[in-house]
């Protein structure tokens, strides 16, 4: 067996204690920051095996260790001066897609020049 660490709390010589049941709930499970331009790019992440360029402002995302369910939230943003909305179009235990918009039109995929980045809290399988 690999080494053990047994804890119920977690004590910071300054800054306090916290249990550590809260660091394994409140934690999140995957985050993230891609480019979309021309080619879909995986600038860097948690938990995330690959990237695959679905198309036009598509973009899955490869859990390397899976969710318990698909029943987790996803937090999606954009950086730089996109004009762009993003949402999480599909999820699933094994990965997310994330579709991005032009913001004068919601129904027009676009790719986000200046990239998406998102967070995933919820439970590993």
């Amino acid at each position: 067996m690999a080494g053990k660490i047994v804890a119920d709390q977690l004590q910071h010589s300054t800054a306090g204690t916290i249990n550590t049941q809260f660091v394994v709930d409140g934690s999140a499970k995957a985050w993230a920051k891609i480019t979309q331009d021309s080619t879909h790019t995986l600038n860097s992440n948690l938990n995330f095996s690959s990237i695959v360029d679905g198309g036009t402002g598509e973009t899955d995302l490869l859990f390397t260790s899976s969710m318990n369910d698909a029943i987790y939230v996803v937090a999606i943003g954009g950086y730089g001066s996109n004009n762009r909305r993003s949402i999480a179009e599909t999820v699933s235990v094994s990965q997310i897609t994330i579709q991005t918009f032009q913001v004068s039109s919601n129904s027009t995929e676009a790719d986000a020049t200046n990239g998406v980045a998102c967070t995933i809290m919820g439970d590993l399988a």
